[in-house]
């Protein structure tokens, strides 16, 4: 089976004093990679398949998958932490729920 990863968006940047960027990505689709290419590049690169999105049709279980997992996902977040406050906005927001899963919020990444 192939690994499955998810395609996203930088939305935000920052780049801090050490080196490190501060990056906000917003989840576009998940993908399942196909092949890996060969590039002469400090990144990996696939060629890959999107996954179609699917969803409860039922909007209360929806809501309730929602919530159950903010609840087990924002307790581990101090008070009003930038990365928690990031988190209740996509909760509370209109993403696909399987977005939101893969959404990647204040990921640091050392520059080259």
């Amino acid at each position: 089976m192939e690994p499955v990863v998810c395609i996203g968006q930088i939305v935000w940047s920052e780049k801090l004093a050490d080196g490190k960027y501060n990056l906000r990505l917003r989840g576009v689709s998940r993908a399942r990679i196909v092949a890996e290419l060969d590039h002469e590049v400090l990144y990996r690169t696939a060629r890959v398949e999107l996954i179609p999105e699917t969803a409860p049709d039922d909007l209360a279980r929806l809501t309730h998958l929602r919530r159950t997992l903010a609840s087990a996902v924002l307790p581990r977040f101090d008070g009003d932490a930038p990365a928690k406050r990031q988190l209740e906005e996509l909760f509370d927001g209109d993403m696909p729920l399987g977005q939101v899963c893969d959404a990647r919020v204040s990921r640091r990444y050392r520059s080259n």
